[in-house]
């Protein structure tokens, strides 16, 4: 990301703006520097590209006003094509007036003939500087990073994007290029969310100056629409028609790196774009195992090849991050309270007044009740004989004997409590002793359980890290032997392959896999 050309503050594929940045122009003193443009005067450079420069301005009669105008480059300008999109997507974003997304209030003539676009300005940083941020700190102001690896953070964040890009489609507007670089993280405004005061985020560039197409060569990755590699959709890829859900893909790639810190893939473009296109994005809960099943499916559909498999709005995307923020607050709620272990194990709390061990199961706990009442029992009539007899000696040959009454107690009667169906502690040593003893004799022995296995393999075939990326390989190696009149077939095979390859766990799928590759390879006369 630190190399990604980004769009300035404010729309445009410009730049990749460094808010608390007065890097000077490559090309020598700037002389737009200290100029009027409308009611502003430019006083530093926010970023710079290679389609014009951002600056930051003050307001000539507020003191306070602050905006951030983008230039285009003279050379650029005259693209007649460039003009008539400039003019098109900035009249619709001056329609677009919402808390998440950066506005624009005017543009403005130059003396030269070229148009400016004068847009808000945000104190923060961009959510891709947020990422890479580790120890740094700006202006007193603690870090974000820390704060952006915290899964409930980044949902907070993720929400505002998603509410940004629900109004942006509602205005007809696609944004082709979501990625950290075109969101700006603002330091200086909060917003309640889940009861929680959250940074606002906001979005920008909506594509405002046209984009140059990267030439790949040959296949039918033949040309690339407008858009950033790493966060392409795969119609993007393919050059086919985009539309919202294109944005919902690209917002699937940043939720994924704002929740594990990495990209779903890596390489140079071409890399990039062919795995976008082809190949299955690595599980969610791989890389960040703590993370909830249910947020992992979420990711999974906004990363579908197929654009019909995709959530079909970003409002709905929304209602669900909504959800999964709702279940990690409670998670952390119930942490914090600590767990009840009676109660996770199903049975009913005891009392403080009582507390009972838990059930240790086996022959011997649930025959100790008995064990105690017989040795009660029979301390009970030798108690009894002893008493008769010294009865007996002692008393006057005269005098008949009382007699005797041996009382022998029945059963032990506890008294009851309310407890959990465990057994009281353990008997003593010596009964225990002995009924350990008879329990030998008796009883069978245990069948042994196997040790849970990671991985289980019948044969070479291993599920791992390793073996998936071999199979995208081959799969990558086989789609550049594919014609374009045969490519259709080739992404049906494709995407069922990935679909097997994605949810593969045991040696039995692994195997599944590798023989669906093979045919697929067969199918095209290629071995990969």
């Amino acid at each position: 990301m630190a190399n990604d050309p980004g769009p300035g503050v404010g729309g445009g594929a410009l730049v990749t703006p460094v808010l608390f940045s007065t890097a000077p122009s490559a090309r020598g003193p700037d002389p737009l520097i200290g100029q009027k443009i409308g009611n502003y005067e430019i006083f530093r450079v926010l970023g710079q590209g290679g389609m014009g420069v951002v600056y930051q301005a003050r307001h000539v009669l507020m003191s306070s006003g602050r905006a951030a105008i983008k230039v285009p480059h003279v050379d650029v300008w005259k693209d007649t094509t460039y003009q008539e999109h400039f003019f098109k997507e900035a009249d619709i974003l001056f329609r677009l007036r919402h808390r998440n997304i950066v506005r624009a209030t005017e543009y403005v003539a130059l003396p030269d003939g070229r148009y400016c676009l004068v847009m808000e300005f945000v104190h923060g940083r961009t959510l891709s500087d947020v990422l890479e941020e580790t120890t740094r700190e700006v202006d007193g102001l603690e870090t974000l990073f820390a704060k952006a690896q915290e899964p409930r953070v980044a949902l907070r964040w993720a929400i505002q994007i998603a509410e940004a890009l629900a109004a942006a489609h509602e205005a007809g507007v696609v944004h082709r290029d979501l990625k950290p670089a075109n969101v700006i993280v603002d330091e200086q405004e909060t917003v309640r969310i889940a009861d929680v005061d959250a940074a606002v985020v906001r979005l920008y560039d909506f594509g405002l100056a046209s984009q140059p197409v990267i030439h790949l060569t040959g296949g039918p990755l033949a040309t690339l629409r407008a858009g950033t590699p790493a966060y392409l959709a795969p119609e993007q890829a393919r050059g086919q028609k985009t539309d919202s859900r294109t944005d919902l893909y690209s917002f699937g790639v940043v939720l994924f790196e704002l929740l594990t810190g990495r990209l779903p893939f890596s390489g140079d473009e071409k890399r990039l774009c062919e795995s976008h296109a082809y190949v299955a994005a690595p599980k969610l809960r791989t890389l960040a195992p703590e993370l909830p099943e249910e947020l992992e499916s979420l990711v999974a559909r906004l990363l579908a090849k197929n654009p019909d498999d995709r959530p079909q709005s970003a409002q709905a995307v929304r209602s669900d991050l909504e959800t999964r923020l709702k279940q990690l607050e409670n998670r952390v709620e119930r942490t914090a309270v600590g767990p009840n272990p009676l109660l996770e194990a199903g049975e009913r709390p005891v009392p403080d007044t009582l507390r009972l061990p838990p059930r240790t199961g086996g022959a011997a706990g649930r025959r100790f009740p008995a064990v105690l009442g017989l040795l009660i029992f029979l301390a009970s009539v030798v108690a009894g004989f002893i008493a008769w007899r010294l009865g007996h000696v002692d008393a006057a040959p005269a005098v008949a004997p009382d007699p005797v009454v041996v009382v022998v107690p029945g059963p032990p009667v506890m008294p009851e409590v309310q407890r959990p169906a465990d057994p009281p502690p353990p008997p003593p040593a010596v009964a225990e002793a002995d009924e350990l003893a008879k329990l030998q004799i008796a009883a069978k022995p245990a069948a042994k359980v196997p040790a849970p296995q990671v991985v289980i393999s019948k044969s070479d075939c291993v599920v791992d890290a390793a073996w998936k990326r071999s199979v995208e390989a081959d799969l990558q190696a086989i789609a550049k032997n594919v014609s374009a009149e045969r490519f259709d077939v080739y992404e049906r095979e494709q995407g069922q392959i990935a679909n097997l390859l994605a949810q593969s766990s045991t040696s039995e799928d692994c195997q599944k896999v590798e023989a669906r590759v093979r045919k697929l390879s067969g199918l095209f006369q290629s071995k990969p």
